[in-house]
């Protein structure tokens, strides 16, 4: 017994004389390349990328811990282009770090998968503390510069 590899929408079975061709018409979604953690620096646009098949197509939907993700807006972005699906973050912030799922839902069955974000807060204190070069503050110059006189 013998068939093509799936996925295919039109499958062929041989085995000796005999021929049976089928073809499927209904398949729940299923993730080829789920969504994966990341890390990233504050202000920073992200992009969390998937793909997946199903028939019919399913509906994706995001959501942020257990809150869907509106559209598209100034902070998210979310699109497709065939069995690929995106969610853009712009300009994240710490509170932008969590848990992210994507779920894709069709008649057949539904299907999640999860990663989660982490953001790092820019440390300004590093930047002010640590400076390339050293001088001398210019109060110690003019001290330096004063003769005294000392009479006995």
């Amino acid at each position: 017994l013998r068939s093509l590899p799936f996925p295919s929408t039109r499958l062929i079975t041989r085995h000796d004389d005999l021929k049976i061709a089928f073809e499927v018409t209904e398949m729940p979604p299923r993730f080829i390349n789920p969504i994966c953690d990341m890390e990233t620096p504050e202000g920073t646009t992200i992009m969390f990328e998937c793909s997946l098949m199903g028939i019919p197509s399913p509906i994706v939907s995001w959501f942020k811990g257990d809150k869907k993700i509106p559209h598209n807006n100034k902070k998210y972005s979310h699109t497709s282009d065939g069995d690929n699906h995106f969610l853009k973050i712009y300009k994240v912030t710490p509170q932008d770090s969590g848990a992210y799922t994507c779920r894709a839902i069709n008649i057949v069955g539904e299907t999640l998968c999860r990663a989660s974000l982490g953001v790092r807060a820019y440390n300004f204190i590093n930047v002010l503390i640590r400076p390339k070069h050293y001088l001398t503050p210019l109060f110690v110059i003019s001290v330096l510069n004063v003769i005294l006189y000392i009479f006995v």
